[in-house]
């Protein structure tokens, strides 16, 4: 006749099997959390069940821990091998995090600015300078972010990364003018630069600033932090639409921005004495315009701010805390060029979506 093992109580009163021992648990618990995962479904589960046999009432407490168990070699490797996954979902301090508006109210910066006061006499380099910027800070292991003031030397048309030239630019005005057509790396609509409409680029870092990977919020903080700036100028300036800056209802500013993994870059134009006559010839009317155009052509819609420019760029710098000059040695001049001849001196590049 067969033998029924038998059980005896052990310490706190629970049921072990014949010749278990209390520690002989623990050893096989640690033995089994420095196995390879797939040993915890082979041995710990089907130990913890013939265990759980021989204890009744307590089958739910060992399934939970060899299921928790099972699991556990893959959670904590991530949590110790990837040092962002620990810091992914923790709470943003209050008022600076994604759905906030608090932010419109505290200080924009909580750290010195770069300002990059270079430009070149070809407006595909100040284009590629743009986005020579971006791509180093977001290659950077350190926060970087900077305010570059640049101002084209001769007019030429630039259009949005995605803008059809024929929709939006009148080619045969600018040939006959002698102004070159180029593609920007960010969006939005074409624009005419030159003499008279001064450029800013800001390269923001989303290490410093999280909040602005929402593209609203991006907008919303840029802008504003512009319309405080530029209402100690001139009172009625506002902001409207997706992203212009106006006086009243007309506009002098329009914005654009290009977004990579840990930084952005947010850049725009400010007119403060742009002949608007030339831009009307050698711009067409957009196919989308914002509701607050109603329908109205350039010479009706457009305006310029009547602020010199020493005093608009000495405002910007203060808005932004631009106090650290970028030396001309530090800048990625080199990527500059490769951007220039890589794409943006190249026809395949300016002229795409015709």
């Amino acid at each position: 006749m067969l033998k029924t093992p038998s059980a005896r109580v052990g310490r706190g009163g629970s049921l072990l099997p014949h010749g278990a021992e209390p520690g002989r648990r623990i050893t096989r618990f640690l033995r089994v959390s420095a196995a390879p995962p797939a040993f915890y479904g082979a041995v710990w589960s089907p130990a913890g069940y013939r265990l759980s046999r021989a204890v009744p009432g307590r089958r739910t407490i060992f399934f939970f821990f060899s299921t928790a168990f099972l699991f556990f070699p893959f959670i904590t490797p991530a949590l110790f091998l990837n040092p962002h996954a620990a810091h992914r979902h923790k709470p943003a301090p209050a008022g600076r995090g994604p759905g906030t508006n608090s932010h419109r109210n505290a200080s924009p910066l909580q750290m010195d600015m770069l300002f990059v006061d270079h430009q070149s006499a070809c407006p595909e380099e100040n284009l590629a300078l743009d986005e020579a910027l971006l791509e180093w800070a977001d290659a950077s292991c350190q926060p970087i972010e900077v305010l570059r003031l640049w101002e084209s030397n001769v007019p030429a048309v630039v259009v949005g990364r995605s803008s059809r030239i024929e929709q939006e630019v009148n080619l045969p005005q600018c040939r006959q003018q002698h102004i070159g057509v180029y593609r920007r790396t960010s969006g939005g609509a074409a624009v005419l630069i030159g003499p008279g409409c001064l450029m800013y680029a800001l390269v923001l870092s989303y290490d410093h600033r999280p909040h602005l990977q929402r593209i609203d919020q991006a907008h919303r903080f840029v802008l504003d932090t512009m319309v405080h700036a530029l209402r100690l100028l001139v009172p009625q300036v506002r902001r409207q639409g997706t992203s212009d800056l106006t006086i009243g209802d007309r506009k002098f500013s329009g914005n654009a921005m290009r977004c990579r993994r840990r930084a952005m870059l947010y850049h725009g134009t400010l007119l403060y004495d742009m002949p608007l006559s030339q831009l009307r010839q050698c711009l067409k009317q957009p196919p989308r315009m914002p509701r607050y155009r109603r329908g109205r052509d350039h010479a009706a819609f457009l305006t310029c701010l009547p602020v010199d420019p020493e005093t608009l760029r000495e405002t910007l710098r203060k808005a932004w805390q631009a106090h650290a000059p970028l030396p001309a040695s530090s800048l990625p001049l080199c990527r500059t060029n490769e951007l220039v001849a890589e794409k943006y001196s190249r026809a395949e590049w300016n002229l795409r979506h015709r």
